[in-house]
């Protein structure tokens, strides 16, 4: 299953991909106290952001019922990574990839297995919640960030010797993929 899962995502543009296993996660509930600060402006916004998407005890306790995963790193670099809609079009670029990576664990893995994407859904704008909707329509494709369950992606990565560097030419979207 792995290896379909390399095979595909370096054809997409994935950077790498680390095995980790699910206990290694770093859940930190400063992660999820920065969507309660609404530092990205989405607290609320987005069916897949808090406080809609549920707890962080409920989410954790879900993925820890996978023993592993995937860390999945995809870097896009650009003359200006401020640009909106740069980083827009490579986030919706990103999770497609991962809703593709899900598919192909599920299909080769007899498992059930679930993407987490880097930052918000972006797949609908605006978000369909902003416009009266009580559920998201789109449940197949929606998905939630590592960092709204409550995972601190850079702790997490540095732990297990991976060195996360942004830069100003360079957007890094990291994801992870239970298995």
């Amino acid at each position: 299953m792995i290896k379909s899962i390399i095979e595909y995502g370096s054809k997409e543009g994935i950077n790498k991909i680390v095995p980790i296993y699910t206990k290694e996660l770093i859940f930190d509930t400063k992660v999820r106290e920065y969507c309660i600060e609404n530092k990205c402006g989405k607290y609320g916004q987005n069916f897949m952001c808090p406080p809609i998407v549920g707890r962080v005890e409920d989410m954790k306790k879900e993925i820890l019922t996978h023993k592993e995963g995937l860390l999945i790193f995809y870097e896009v670099y650009a003359q200006d990574v401020k640009k909106e809609h740069f980083i827009k079009k490579s986030a919706i670029e990103f999770h497609k990839v991962m809703l593709k990576l899900e598919k192909i664990a599920n299909l080769v893995g007899n498992t059930i297995t679930r993407a987490y994407i880097a930052g918000n859904c972006r797949l609908c704008f605006p978000c369909k919640i902003k416009i009266g909707y009580e559920h998201c329509p789109y449940p197949e494709k929606s998905r939630t960030s590592m960092e709204a369950a409550g995972i601190n992606v850079i702790e997490t990565c540095s732990n297990l010797g991976i060195d996360v560097k942004f830069g100003n030419n360079k957007v890094i979207w990291i994801g992870f993929l239970s298995i």
